[in-house]
């Protein structure tokens, strides 16, 4: 009696164990998943004659923190801005360090506007935005526009599932 007792209560045991593990199991999933969600993706660019490595700022809570809050962007690196649908979509330099060069494309990757060397500035943020409708922004460390030959006119190249 005493040994089927102690059985029960060893199996009792191993449950609440596999319980909890399962739990945890997809707490974690969850919690991965949603990290991945809020974390800008990667892409290559390819603009005048640099090769990018950009993140995708996609979701609105991408898009407004954009580069804020880093110390600056090397040559080849740089932040892709992708928006739902056509607009004049305005830029600003809230809580940045460094200066940039700012690449508005229309929804055909072609560059419709550029604002260079544009200064890190305090409140109240200067608002950029191009003269005509665009889809995505490209920001790139200053000067990376004019060094790269990146011209209005200019066809950029990017390919992500999130772009098509």
């Amino acid at each position: 009696m005493e040994l089927m007792q102690t059985a029960r209560k060893g199996h009792h045991f191993i449950s609440r164990c596999i319980m909890i593990m399962i739990i945890v199991m997809i707490a974690y999933g969850a919690y991965t998943l949603l990290c991945d969600v809020n974390k800008p993706r990667p892409v290559v660019v390819r603009a005048g004659q640099a090769t990018l490595q950009a993140e995708i700022a996609e979701t609105a809570e991408q898009r407004y923190k954009g580069l804020s809050d880093r110390s600056g962007l090397t040559e080849n690196q740089a932040m892709l801005f992708k928006f739902e649908g056509d607009d004049k979509w305005e830029m600003v330099m809230r809580n940045m360090s460094f200066p940039l060069d700012i690449i508005w494309l229309d929804k055909d990757k072609k560059v419709v506007h550029i604002e260079h060397e544009v200064q890190p500035d305090a409140e109240p943020y200067e608002i950029y935005k191009p003269k005509v409708p665009a889809r995505y922004v490209l920001e790139v460390a200053a000067g990376v526009a004019k060094k790269s030959s990146i011209v209005k006119g200019a066809k950029v190249e990017f390919t992500t599932e999130a772009t098509q």
